[in-house]
């Protein structure tokens, strides 16, 4: 009886999201989006996106997903949307909200020194943001259980993208790509998909397009206004300073860091967060900073975390997309 009703209830789960979404129920389509369909309205374009312009239904155009041709727009009376975000251009969040805040992350992680940085704030009961990446000198599936760590103990996780690429030099369905990818992994992983990303090298965030793409995929684009440049090999001391000459209390602050940097990791930043503690700044995650307090709302939940398979891999010729 139990699996009838189920049987029941996941088809008419089916069903309504079709009516709502087309044929698909996310914006993503064919080889790489779960072999959904756009339906007839909507083309699914080369890497795996439903949507009307050329990039989706022009070169590379998957017929099989949806309709194909040179670009139209759909009937003015289509409530079909394709994707879930807002037609609102992402705006750059470069420090937090909150007075006398600080928010220290990590991007292009995860590494081999993630762990003992999480054993070293675990210690003090510090809580940062890692900004990560999925294939990016390492792949995020063998750090699957750093991640999971990191997220199980309360630190935010937010995206880097799947493979670090210059956003400012891809084009609309390369972006949503490296977007997708890496929320793929994070599903898998953690079972969410971030609300919030930076962009690689803090770039793109003057492009219109850039801006504009992220903002249809939902998402808060946050950037620093503390950077250490640890990753140029600067000492300790140096990076520090970067803390102690930062602007007091009540100026907030987002500092970045990376803890693919095994002096970042391991020494620097356990510091960096004493001293900014010691001048009186509230420690808080990115979300937190900006007055998002329930860490539910940094993410969309997706499902439960899933058990790795032959599919958690990362191969070079998946850095650029399909």
């Amino acid at each position: 009886m139990k699996i009838k009703f189920l049987t029941v209830a996941l088809t008419i789960l089916v069903c309504s999201s079709e009516l709502i979404f087309g044929q698909t129920v996310d914006g993503k389509c064919g080889a790489t989006g779960g072999n959904q369909n756009c339906g007839t309205q909507f083309c699914c374009s080369q890497f795996g996106f439903c949507g009307t312009t050329v990039d989706h239904c022009g070169t590379g155009c998957q017929p099989s997903f949806g309709k194909c041709g040179t670009g139209t727009a759909p009937p003015a009376n289509s409530t079909t949307p394709t994707n879930p975000g807002t037609s609102t251009p992402a705006v750059e969040i470069t420090t937090c909200s909150k007075s006398g805040t600080v928010a220290i992350t990590f991007d292009d992680g995860p590494s081999q020194f993630t762990n003992t940085l999480l054993d070293k704030l675990k210690a003090n009961n510090f809580k940062a943001t890692f900004f990560i990446n999925g294939n990016n000198g390492g792949c995020i599936y063998d750090f699957a259980t750093v991640v999971k760590r990191a997220f199980n103990e309360g630190h935010q996780i937010a995206s880097h993208t799947w493979s670090h690429q210059d956003l400012a030099t891809l084009n609309k369905d390369q972006i949503k790509y490296q977007m997708s990818k890496l929320e793929e992994a994070l599903v898998k992983i953690i079972g969410v998909k971030p609300v919030y990303m930076r962009p690689p090298f803090g770039s793109g965030v003057d492009k219109p397009l850039v801006m504009s793409t992220l903002g249809e995929l939902g998402y808060k684009v946050v950037t620093w206004d503390i950077d250490t440049n640890d990753w140029q090999g600067k000492t300790t001391s140096q990076c520090l300073n970067e803390y102690r000459n930062a602007s007091p209390p009540p100026k907030p602050h987002i500092a970045l860091n990376h803890d693919t940097i095994k002096n970042t990791a391991t020494n620097m930043a356990p510091q960096a967060f004493k001293i900014m503690k010691s001048r009186g700044f509230k420690i808080n995650t990115v979300g937190e900073c900006l007055g998002v307090t329930d860490p539910a709302k940094w993410y969309i939940k997706v499902g439960a975390p899933q058990t790795r398979d032959n599919t958690w891999v990362c191969k070079d010729s998946d850095i650029n997309g399909p």
